[in-house]
């Protein structure tokens, strides 16, 4: 993994018993199976994906699969920590508009772009709720399609 560069990381695994790297996963929003994060490779980031390698999947992101999972799993924490889908541009604009960030698609620049511009990184990483993906289907549910 590049420095300085977007990673998606996605929980794969879990463990019922306490494991080296299990504070690690917590730390990062990670605490079920199918939740995803967004972080910024640099060497702290990178030294804790190693000790979580067993129990995640990760790699850069394309800028199609990044706008597609905010915009339709992604959640904002809003000032009594609830989560608000991220819908509307304005709800973007009353929780983020501070920082400069007054749309959806400033919150997926600030992502793709976090080696540019670290603070409008770091308060969308802070506003924004751990992503849950869909879990994948079972082979006997495609067969019933």
């Amino acid at each position: 993994v590049p420095l300085n560069s977007l990673v998606l990381i996605v929980r794969i695994k879990g463990e019922k018993r306490y494991t080296l790297g299990t504070e690690d996963l917590k730390e990062l929003g990670l605490k079920e199976i199918n939740n995803c994060a967004f972080i910024r490779a640099n060497s702290q980031a990178l030294e804790k994906l190693l000790l979580i390698q067993n129990y995640v999947g990760y790699g850069a992101p394309t800028k199609t699969v990044l706008e597609e999972i905010i915009r339709k799993r992604g959640y904002l924490k809003d000032k009594s920590m609830k989560r608000i889908p991220i819908s509307d541009n304005v709800i973007v604009e009353e929780l983020l508009g501070e920082k400069g960030i007054i749309c959806i698609e400033d919150i997926i620049e600030a992502f793709w772009r976090c080696k540019g511009n670290e603070t409008s990184f770091k308060a969308v990483k802070e506003a924004i709720w751990p992503i849950q993906l869909a879990p994948l289907k079972e082979p006997s549910d495609l067969a019933n399609t």
